[in-house]
């Protein structure tokens, strides 16, 4: 296959990685990455914590509706990225608390992103547009990956996480803007609302 795209015949014995001489390849292990047994705590700890922010937000959407639940969740995704852009000195607990707090206020915004698509488009297209919005979801999310590291070492903490509010506020005022209410509503009508 390679040799049909790329015109470069590849000897597969090359694509393995060779052990030193006599000895097999050595395996990977989660103890290998850098950074120390705190990174991961906290890397672990945040993920958990958007995963339990999943959970409000998936009651939040029937009781008081899907505007509402967006539109707050941004609002308050906010005040926390503001902070530490505009005191990036600050503690590191007090940073990570305003992490945390970012990671559980994104639960809205992250059951949504599944919500809505399913309820904004009538039937003929709503596959395409679930398929839409996650891939794009996704596209934001490989930049961030890439992007946050970038900033963190070229910018620095507080230019990075005032963008990151910006970026936010953006979301916000789009939510407050154009966000329909679809509680309540069967596929058809909910589609209608949004057109």
């Amino acid at each position: 296959m390679i040799e049909q795209y790329l015109h470069v015949r590849v000897d597969p014995a090359t694509l393995v990685e060779a052990g030193e001489e006599g000895h097999p390849a050595r395996h990977g292990s989660l103890r290998e990455p850098a950074g120390t047994w705190m990174d991961t705590l906290g890397t672990a700890l945040i993920s958990l914590v958007f995963l339990i922010g999943c959970l409000p937000a998936m009651r939040l959407i029937d009781t008081i509706g899907r505007r509402p639940t967006i539109v707050w969740c941004f609002g308050l995704m906010i005040p926390p990225v503001l902070f530490i852009g505009l005191w990036p000195t600050m503690p590191t607990l007090l940073a990570f608390t305003m992490l945390l707090l970012y990671a559980f206020f994104c639960g809205g915004p992250n059951v949504l992103d599944w919500t809505y698509p399913n309820e904004l488009f009538p039937t003929h297209i709503r596959a395409t547009a679930v398929g839409f919005a996650t891939s794009i979801s996704r596209i934001g999310a490989a930049l961030g990956t890439y992007l946050l590291p970038w900033s963190l070492d070229h910018l620095g903490m507080g230019p990075t996480f005032l963008f990151a509010a910006v970026v936010t506020a953006i979301g916000f005022l789009i939510c407050l803007w154009g966000a329909p209410e679809t509680k309540g509503r069967n596929l058809e009508s909910a589609a209608t609302v949004a057109a």
